[in-house]
């Protein structure tokens, strides 16, 4: 299977050279070329499944003749974690990109092509030169099927902390999100090459863009799910390097969207668009390179210096043509409407787009600075978590109160009154949130006050427009509200995922203010069997020490009790996994619930387990972390769901007249 997987490996290589250069002269002659550089595109998506199916087959089949098999796989790890050891590493994760990146353009090749077969000709030549980069980039430099030097009976291993189930899926969804946004961008190219950068690229892109930016959205949280479960520092989001390069690209795609929706719209902002998408895949290709060559140190690194420099030059020449083509038809990119209000709902967009950008921009030079530092000689430079959440703390509050404001202003204009009575509500509920939360904080905590009245007020303007729109439809129809409620949303799929998602970051929020505020731990504790921690109002009590064997995996864990007020809460066994290869892990205990989080570590213990060492975290609120998230990607599929379309309910003029103005949207 190796040298099936070796040679379909090579095939691929040379499809997405023939397909490049088929696509490029199918865009500037037609005719034969453009039938044949499709059939590469598809040939070259088939040879590299072959290779990725046979890359799957030799860890299914635990082949430690193969080098990359024996360093991610072994015996006694269960099926689904030898298959998803395939991504686990660099040379395994590279394939799984060039793979993607075949299947995506595939896709594009027998979709339709309603802008023209010469601009889809040049869409096609873009994605298939990128995939002739990353193929390259796997066969020359992080091959996979490379015989090991020597046979072997039992392999390595996948690196332990990877046994969760969240890093099963975190890793596809990232690759689907990062390999995703190459589609808008080779539009974006197309567009600017063919002198049409209107706006009909970013609707023929809208799909793929939506998707990609799931699946962004999908990796990170995922990732930050697995971080907080693993990695035992009671945490979920600790601005590494890597953790970084996801969030970044994701500011700029969510920034891409909201702009694509104006340019829709209004005809506004077309500039801002092949800005945005080429900024997004820019730092997709910086974030594997920071994940892969090792220049910044990262807990996520898996290093191969050899692809420090082919990745950065690859990122320089595609920055340096993208920028040139820009300005070449900077003429071109011109609004064909103008602004008619910096507080009307377009004022608003823009603001939102300089809030993402400034905060990935700050995010980024935060993360680059260590590299930074090392090139001008002053050494190795660390940034700490204050400046990003000195950072992130006013700009995500910003958005938050966007959020709450933006669905209630109008189209072109702004009219004090109208605003003021469709954001009535809203701003009384908000303001009844910060007495809330301040009172409840501590009034000295004034800034999460803040935090909680934008995400009451926002969670308020999000319900009025579906309480208003079903009842507009109700009014006009006659239906059940249930019914109406139903077909609102399923005639505006887009807008109400949008609502969707925006409710589900508000709800975030209140996890991640009440965990990074209001965290309360006790480190080091080391107790008797039957003693007692206190922390943050819950008891800890140890019961004892056990030990269970899993085959060559030895599992230690401790028996604990949680109780608060004098009511029991049930058992929590933290534990330290041994595994072969003298790699240790700790297995984390957490007591979940709406309140808050009891997060156990066990640290160490005394000999027969007569004493546990432990370091117990209390996490406020970190459960709406995870509703929030689930929130939003609901809310990412509905607006992505194909056939997701924006119709008009049909509401007599009087009733359209007055739902306008009580929603402050109109045209």
């Amino acid at each position: 299977m190796a040298a099936l997987g070796d040679a379909a490996l090579v095939v691929g290589f040379l499809l997405a050279l023939y397909a490049t250069v088929a696509g490029f002269l199918a865009f500037r002659e037609g005719g034969q070329y453009r039938q044949s550089s499709r059939r590469a595109v598809w040939a070259l998506a088939l040879s590299l499944t072959l290779a990725l199916f046979s890359l799957v087959v030799l860890f299914i089949r635990n082949d430690f003749s193969v080098a990359y098999v024996f360093a991610h796989s072994a015996t006694y790890q269960p099926l689904l974690y030898r298959i998803s050891a395939v991504w686990a590493g660099n040379e395994g994760s590279l394939l799984l990109w060039a793979w993607l990146l075949a299947v995506y353009a595939a896709l594009v090749a027998a979709g339709p092509h309603d802008l023209g077969e010469d601009f889809h000709d040049l869409v096609l030549a873009v994605m298939s030169l990128t995939a002739l980069f990353f193929t390259g980039l796997v066969l020359f430099s992080a091959n996979p099927f490379t015989l090991a030097p020597a046979s072997a009976s039992e392999g390595a291993g996948i690196n332990p902390l990877l046994l969760n189930a969240a890093m099963i899926w975190h890793p596809l969804f990232q690759y689907l999100g990062y390999v995703g946004v190459t589609v808008p961008f080779a539009y974006a190219v197309a567009a600017l090459v063919k002198g049409q950068p209107g706006d009909d690229w970013v609707r023929a892109a809208r799909g793929f863009s939506v998707w990609a930016w799931f699946f962004l959205s999908a990796g990170m949280l995922l990732g930050a799910l697995w971080a907080y479960q693993e990695l035992n520092w009671g945490g979920f989001w600790g601005w590494d390097p890597v953790e970084n390069a996801a969030l970044v690209p994701w500011l700029f795609m969510t920034a891409y969207l909201h702009n694509a929706i104006v340019q829709d719209k209004r005809g506004m902002l077309r500039a801002w668009s092949p800005i945005l998408v080429t900024a997004t895949f820019l730092l997709t290709i910086l974030g594997t390179w920071l994940t892969r060559t090792g220049v910044i140190n990262s807990v996520h690194s898996m290093i191969n210096k050899e692809q420090i420099y082919p990745i950065a030059i690859f990122m320089v020449l595609v920055a340096v043509a993208t920028a040139s083509l820009i300005a070449w038809r900077w003429q071109a990119l011109k609004d064909r409407t103008e602004m008619g209000s910096l507080l009307s709902k377009e004022g608003g967009f823009v603001l939102g787009n300089l809030l993402f950008a400034a905060l990935g921009l700050a995010v980024l030079i935060g993360t680059l600075m260590p590299l930074f530092a090392r090139l001008a000689g002053r050494g190795d430079v660390a940034v700490s978590q204050t400046y990003y959440q000195e950072i992130s703390a006013p700009l995500g509050l910003l958005l938050a109160i966007l959020i709450g404001i933006c669905p209630v202003l109008a189209w072109r204009s702004f009219r004090w009154r109208t605003f003021l009575r469709a954001w009535l509500w809203p701003a009384v509920l908000g303001f009844a949130g910060f007495v809330a939360t301040a009172f409840l904080a501590g009034w000295s905590h004034w800034t999460v006050g803040l935090a909680g009245g934008a995400v009451v007020a926002g969670i308020g303007t999000l319900m009025r427009e579906l309480v208003h729109g079903t009842a507009a439809r109700v009014h006009a129809t006659g239906e059940a509200w249930p019914l109406a409620l139903y077909r609102v949303v399923a005639k505006d799929r887009r807008r109400f995922g949008g609502y969707l998602v925006h409710a589900g970051i508000l709800l975030m929020i209140i996890g991640i203010v009440g965990a990074v505020g209001f965290q309360v731990v006790q480190k080091g504790a080391v107790v008797p069997v039957g003693g007692q921690i206190t922390v943050g109002g819950y008891t800890i009590t140890y019961q004892g020490l056990h030990e269970q064997a899993y085959g060559p995996v030895t599992r230690v864990f401790a028996d604990v009790t949680v109780s608060r007020g004098g009511r029991d809460l049930g058992h929590l066994y933290p534990a330290r996994m041994y595994f072969p290869g003298d790699q240790t892990t700790s297995a984390v205990a957490i007591r979940g619930s709406l309140v808050g989080d009891v997060y156990v570590v066990l640290d160490g213990w005394t000999q027969n387990g007569q004493s546990g060492g432990f370091t117990v975290y209390v996490n406020p609120l970190v459960a709406w972390l995870w509703i929030g998230m689930y929130v939003l990607l609901a809310g990412g599929l509905l607006a992505a769901w194909p056939g997701a379309t924006k119709a008009a309910v049909p509401v007599p003029a009087p009733v359209q007249a007055r739902d306008a103005a009580a929603t402050g949207v109109s045209g």
